[in-house]
């Protein structure tokens, strides 16, 4: 209870009046996007918002083995959408 993390953090009610970054044409968050929603939503989570596999595994309610594996297939599928469109 006494972590710098647990002091850092707001509850997301809190945190719903904070606008979602702007999205531009091209660009790596447009790309995350156009994910499957599965991928998308650990993608965000772990890379934008910081969050750990684990915190991320508590939040949808699945294993972090679950999440690891999403997180890697999503990497691939974006790593394969980003040679398609040569931002690589």
């Amino acid at each position: 209870m006494k972590s710098g993390w647990r002091r850092a953090t707001v509850a997301l009610d809190a945190a719903e009046a904070v606008p979602a970054p702007a999205e531009e044409e091209g660009s790596l968050l447009s790309a995350v996007n156009l994910l499957p929603p599965k991928y998308r939503t650990v993608i965000y989570l772990y890379y934008y918002e910081g969050y750990a596999a684990r915190e991320i595994a508590q939040l949808l309610g699945e294993k972090p083995a679950t999440v690891s594996t999403q997180l890697n297939r999503g990497r691939q599928q974006l790593r394969t959408l980003l040679e398609s469109e040569g931002m690589t």
